[in-house]
């Protein structure tokens, strides 16, 4: 048992160790079903050393209806990677992505962004930015 400890300790202190920090919060806005969400990217792995191989960071969203985390893929391009501006980060990204919304239906998604270095380790989630798609008609005027 005190093996199982000591090795659970040793693999959590290296994931910490080597994984990049992600700590800038987001913000958006919604056009309809257009989402728009910007962000900067981490310059610190989860240490607080100097961030050296930053490789891309991803959005995801979620929506209250279904709650099915769902990996976005930008408007203006082919996969769900977005390139990091430099191996050290820092730079602003702005994501533009549609929420496939059914007429009708008025639900909130809650999105968050995260940062991959070249050794393909993921931080964690960026604290969630909470937004409203409405695609639900007023009732009719009496």
């Amino acid at each position: 048992m005190k093996r199982f400890i000591f090795v659970s300790m040793l693999v959590l202190l290296f994931i910490g160790l080597t994984g990049v920090c992600y700590s800038t919060s987001i913000n958006g806005s919604v056009t309809g079903t257009e989402v728009t969400v910007n962000y900067t990217e981490p310059v610190t792995n989860e240490d607080g050393s100097n961030l050296k191989d930053l490789d891309h960071t991803n959005v995801y969203y979620t929506k209250d209806s279904d709650g099915i985390r769902v990996k976005v893929v930008p408007d203006n391009q082919t996969g769900p990677d977005i390139n990091a501006s430099a191996l050290t980060g820092g730079g602003d990204s702005k994501v533009i992505f549609t929420v496939p919304v059914s007429s009708g239906e008025d639900t909130n998604i809650s999105i968050v962004a995260t940062a991959t270095d070249d050794a393909n380790n993921e931080s964690n989630d960026s604290p969630p930015l909470v937004l409203n798609v409405d695609k639900q008609a007023p009732a009719a005027i009496q």
